[in-house]
This record gives C-alpha cells, sequence and structure tokens, in this order.
C-alpha cells in the first residue's frame, strides 16, 4: 500500500522544469535578480540549486489558478487582450544583439532552429488600450496579476512593490510598447483586490537590458560566478539583524539573498532565521548572546535553537 501524501509530494517533484534556464534566453521574470545569481543558475552542474519543494510548488500552482480565472473573467473586457489559457498568452521577446551559445536551440513550427542571439523573453497575463482607476484613465497597460497573503498584500496597497517585480515590469512594457503597467494584486486570505500603477521608465529599462547584455557575455565567456562576479547588492536588512554585521558578529545577505535557491554558495555557513515575520540569512562569526529563535531549514522547518535573541541586539 502506498503512502497517499508522499505520492503526491513525489508527483510534484517529478513535475520540476528544470529547462527554465536555458543559454540564449533570459526570462524577463528573472531580470530583477542580481547578475551573479542569474549566471550561477546556467551553471547547475558546478553550482546546483535548491530544488523547490512539493509544498512551494503548489504555492505557484495555486497563484497560476487565481490569475487565470481572473484572465477569464476580462476575456471580453473592451479594448483588452486577455488569453483563456496560458499557451495564449502574449510572448515578447526583445534581441539583445549578442551571439549566443552554439548549443542553444528553441523548438518552432517546422522543427528546431538555432538561435543566433540572446533574448529577453516573457508572457503578459494582459493588456489594455485603455483602463480607469479611481477616476483616471491609463491608455496603453500591461496587467499582472499576483497574489499575496495578508501581510504582503497591505504592503502592496501602500504601492510597496518588490524591486524584481518592478524591473519585471519595466520590461514588459518595454517590449510591448505600453506607458503603464498594473498589478492586480489578490490577496488569498480575503480574495480582495487592489490595483498598483507605475509608469514606464526608459532609463530603468536601458539598464536592465545592458544588464541582461552582461549577463549574456559572462555566460558566453564561462565566468565563474563566484569568482569572477561581484556579491550580490541591494537593499539591506533595516531591522536588528544588520546590526550584528555592525558589532562584528556576522555578515548579513541582502533582501534578495535570503529568498535565492544559490544562497548556499555564497555563504557556506550561512544560517536562515524567520524573525520579526522576515525570512534573515547571515553567517555568525561568533556567538550572539541572548534568548531563544527558530532557526529554518531546508523546506521552512522551524528548528528550535537556544543562544539568541536578535531583538535585544542593540545599535
Amino acid at each position: 500500500m502506498k503512502d497517499l501524501i508522499k505520492y503526491i509530494n513525489d508527483a510534484y517533484v517529478a513535475k520540476r522544469d528544470d529547462q527554465f534556464w536555458v543559454p540564449g534566453i533570459i526570462r524577463a521574470s528573472s531580470i530583477g535578480y542580481d547578475v551573479r545569481r542569474i549566471v550561477m543558475n546556467y551553471r547547475r552542474e558546478e553550482y546546483p540549486a535548491i530544488p523547490f519543494t512539493p509544498r512551494a510548488l503548489r504555492v505557484f500552482e495555486v497563484g497560476d489558478d487565481r490569475h487565470h480565472r481572473l484572465q477569464n473573467i476580462l476575456a471580453d473586457f473592451p479594448g483588452g487582450q486577455f488569453p483563456k489559457s496560458k499557451e495564449e498568452e502574449e510572448e515578447l521577446t526583445l534581441d539583445l544583439g549578442v551571439p549566443a551559445p552554439s548549443w542553444e536551440t528553441e523548438k518552432i513550427e517546422g522543427g528546431n532552429i538555432m538561435n543566433p542571439t540572446w533574448r529577453i523573453k516573457g508572457h503578459i497575463d494582459g493588456y489594455a488600450e485603455e483602463v480607469e482607476i479611481d477616476g483616471r484613465t491609463y491608455k496603453k497597460v500591461v496587467i499582472d496579476f499576483k497574489t499575496a497573503n495578508s501581510k504582503g498584500w497591505r504592503w502592496t496597497c501602500d504601492d510597496d512593490v518588490g524591486s524584481g517585480y518592478r524591473s519585471q515590469a519595466q520590461m514588459y512594457m518595454h517590449m510591448k510598447g505600453a506607458k503603464w503597467h498594473m498589478w492586480v494584486f489578490e490577496n488569498k486570505d480575503t480574495q480582495e483586490l487592489h490595483p498598483t500603477m507605475m509608469p514606464y521608465s526608459e532609463q530603468m529599462a536601458d539598464d536592465l537590458i545592458e544588464k541582461a547584455k552582461v549577463v549574456a557575455h559572462a555566460v558566453n565567456d564561462g565566468n565563474d560566478p563566484i569568482v569572477d562576479i561581484p556579491a550580490c547588492s541591494g537593499d539591506d536588512y533595516g531591522f536588528a539583524v544588520k546590526r550584528l554585521a555592525k558589532l562584528g558578529m556576522a555578515k548579513v545577505a541582502n533582501w534578495g539573498c535570503s529568498y535565492c535557491s544559490n544562497w548556499k554558495h555564497c555563504f557556506p555557513r550561512g544560517t536562515k532565521i524567520r524573525w520579526s515575520g522576515k525570512q534573515v540569512l547571515f553567517e555568525l562569526d561568533s556567538d550572539v548572546p541572548g534568548g531563544d529563535v527558530s532557526v529554518l531549514g531546508m523546506g521552512n522547518a522551524a528548528i528550535p535553537r537556544e543562544g539568541w535573541d536578535l531583538k535585544e541586539v542593540e545599535e
């Protein structure tokens, strides 16, 4: 007799898509990652990533199901383009003009062809020539459906959208020739909807395109992500954990590192904890006095750990 839950989890493991990182193609959804992280993903044999857990894959699946539901509702929206399935989503492509590795192929109607140059590619959830939000009219709008828990949803209501989402949105607008990007965030706990708008920035789009070219050349030249590419930079933690670094007790990663599937290569002695509702990654250089805190291991399993109380660490 088979274990039913194990059977379900094994099915999700078998569905993992390892073909996402194909040399020659940079996904718009990953353009906001740091250069080191992107390049590392094209060298999975040397730098294997932490695989998504079955639970994480189910979370992604729920998000996909919910935004497909909204696409279907908007299928007849005046002046809109909303596909009824993922297969019908409009694909956008931008040629970077950088020669692609000779082994990169893409299946097209009639067979396979070699891709001569690197490209940025992505699929948009929807597009509208004109939408009205709170009495204001926006024209040429790319529309993206996202889900968030109640805490993350509150941040979006304050227009606090993550840098990765913002970078992805700028590339979509640039490739589509749009003037605005609208996120429609759905609260997974209450099903409330909130729209967040962002205008097109030519400067930001140009910077992202140059960044993509850096990635392409680094992969072509065989650059080692750890040796040849600087460590990730980004938003620092705005709470007590970063004070550990000021006290010489730890090396603290930026926010994105704590959610990166390659973090163990950059922080071989790294530790993940959950503190004040945030996931944090750091390396301890000495013991930290205090009480207890939960340490997150693989699969987000909380393990009690004595000797730490980050809330007591002062400036």
